[in-house]
């Protein structure tokens, strides 16, 4: 596919992402890196695409990245969502601390770091919550 904005990148990748199509949403999300670099709404997608691949490692380096121009809520839940499955669970709350919004979802990631809730429904959980504020981060820049 050939895309003439970085908008249409996004709405793309989002579209693999939601779909679990974790394969395509890398591949076009390291393409759009080429072509927009810098571009923090890609890079989250390139981050977000290596954490569907369980590529935690990667993931977290991207995420650290974009850590260092802009602390969102939405970044620092991916990071922590990557400590979680690194094992890193102090790192993992420290950034959950360092979010302005909490809730009863977000108790769920801190139960998840705490090892207080590993059940086996857990990862479909866990990336639906990271879905969720993906959707509400983008929501006004897609459409």
């Amino acid at each position: 596919m050939k895309f003439s904005s970085s908008k249409q990148y996004l709405k793309q990748i989002s579209l693999y992402l939601k779909n679990r199509d974790f394969k395509k949403a890398y591949s076009l999300a390291s393409e759009a890196r080429i072509k927009y670099p810098g571009n923090k709404l890609i890079d989250y997608l390139f981050a977000k695409s290596l954490f569907g691949l369980g590529k935690y490692e990667e993931s977290l380096e991207v995420v650290k990245n974009l850590l260092k121009k802009e602390k969102n809520d939405l970044f620092l839940l991916l990071a922590a969502s990557n400590c979680l499955y690194l094992e890193r669970y102090g790192q993992g709350l420290l950034y959950l601390r360092q979010m302005k919004h909490t809730n009863e979802e977000l108790k769920f990631i801190f139960r998840l770091l705490s090892g207080a809730d590993l059940t086996k429904n857990a990862d479909k959980k866990l990336f639906s919550l990271i879905e969720k504020y993906t959707n509400i981060f983008f929501k006004e820049y897609l459409e």
